[in-house]
């Protein structure tokens, strides 16, 4: 065969293809915590695949996943590995300091990054391709304050306790200081790293000889337990982020050693307070997979969703034709007039003797 009949059975079969003919793309789903908890990643893979089977743009799609250990650069090495796989779009990252890790040696904004937990402050700019679904550190602390005033009263004698090795946690530091400053209340601080082996003993010799009402615990579930099963004498009132846990992780009050304690969160969504949108989704789960969803599984769906429907809009997915899709999200995260609205959602919840318990 000449390379004249060659060519022409190549343009004959390009011709011939469909005119909406699409080379698949890749979804990449990444993260650490779904390496170390099972049931994260469980929770995490279910969900993208359900997206992806509920789209006509399912054969389109090729998902990979790209889970990384605890190291210091393993985000940035998966990151890296992402781009030379071509991924389209990403979707994890759910830790802010691997977020902004990411962000910081970023090369290619055109691919969209949706991350689940990682919020940001109300003064934070972000590059438009990251994508975050959960309230700003700012809205969180401004609803948590005002659900504590009409509980409470007035607060004094508070404390703020800090593991301030996570960027996420120095920025609810932040900003509960600045609601704090702002209503005039005196407040003193504890701040410590994850990995320092004298953090009780330090804990125990500050609080020594002192009496504190309010004490707002930003750490993680590990760390907020060792406090809170120091410090509660069953008149001190806990306040704590996402990392006490939700309805369907009661990660914080399973190692509690006495489970008479006030305590409360605020999270962007929990299934004790449920919208139509996100109990369809509740629904659809568990009938496909007999278990139920947890709040990752909800972002993960919202982020998967909007990949494909920019992608059977578009015909490509980039940063660009995922702000000219328009969505509306179970989580409440929306996508409109090119712009993306992160979620103003909130559920406030105690934790008590019963575990989690939804504060209307």
């Amino acid at each position: 065969m000449n390379r004249f009949s060659l060519l022409g059975i190549i343009i004959g079969l390009l011709v011939c293809m469909p005119a909406d003919a699409k080379s698949p793309i890749n979804l990449c789903l990444t993260g650490k915590v779904e390496l170390i908890l099972p049931e994260y990643k469980l929770a995490f893979l279910n969900a993208a695949n359900l997206a992806i089977t509920q789209s006509s743009e399912q054969k389109n799609i090729v998902l990979k996943t790209y889970f990384y250990d605890n190291k210091p650069l393993s985000a940035i090495r998966v990151y890296d590995a992402m781009l030379r796989d071509h991924c389209s779009a990403i979707v994890g990252f759910e830790y802010l300091s691997d977020l902004l890790l990411v962000i910081s040696q970023q090369r290619d904004t055109n691919i969209p990054i949706f991350t689940s937990y990682a919020s940001s402050s109300d003064s934070d700019k972000l590059p438009k391709n990251i994508f975050i679904f959960v309230p700003s550190y700012n809205y969180q602390a401004k609803k948590m304050m005002a659900f504590l005033h009409k509980r409470y009263g007035a607060i004094s004698n508070a404390l703020i306790i800090t593991e301030i090795d996570r960027a996420d946690l120095e920025k609810y530091k932040t900003a509960y200081e600045s609601q704090l400053k702002g209503e005039n209340i005196h407040y003193d601080t504890f701040d410590y790293i994850s990995n320092d082996n004298q953090f009780e003993k330090k804990l125990v010799k500050f609080v020594s000889n002192k009496r504190f009402n309010f004490v707002f615990i930003f750490s993680g579930a590990v760390g907020s337990t060792k406090i809170i099963n120091y410090m509660n004498d069953h008149k001190v009132i806990f306040i704590g982020t996402e990392n006490f846990g939700s309805s369907t992780n009661q990660s914080l009050f399973v190692r509690l050693n006495d489970k008479k304690v006030t305590a409360y969160t605020i999270r962007n969504i929990d299934f004790l307070k449920i919208s139509r949108p996100l109990e369809k989704f509740v629904t659809e789960y568990t009938e496909k997979y007999n278990i139920s969803p947890s709040p990752l599984s909800a972002y993960t769906y919202d982020s998967v969703a909007i990949v494909l429907n920019t992608l059977k809009k578009h015909g490509d997915v980039n940063t660009n034709n995922v702000l000219k899709t328009d969505y509306y999200g179970i989580t409440g995260a929306s996508i409109s007039n090119n712009q993306f609205h992160r979620s103003n959602q909130y559920v406030l919840l105690s934790i008590g003797t019963r575990g989690f318990v939804y504060e209307k």
